[in-house]
């Protein structure tokens, strides 16, 4: 299984953003390479993204959004 993670450098140590599915003990081989500011930008603004897509289901039980809200101009 192969993963991609980030994690920013604390101490000299990684510390991952998310927790891995990994069984406790687990041996990995890891390639270490810095992110650029403008990467690390839009990792950002994908997690923004993700976190009011999940607070604002558009599908199921949700409330349906009307004409309006759809089309909101700012």
């Amino acid at each position: 299984m192969k993963t991609r993670h980030t994690a920013t450098v604390v101490d000299g140590s990684l510390k991952l953003d998310d927790p891995l599915d990994l069984p406790e003990q687990s041996r990995v081989e890891i390639t270490v390479a810095p992110i650029a500011k403008d990467v690390d930008r839009k990792l950002e603004a994908l997690r923004k993204f993700r976190d009011l897509s999940d607070a604002t289901p558009l599908f199921g039980e949700a409330e349906r959004l009307t004409r309006d809200q759809l089309h909101e101009r700012r």
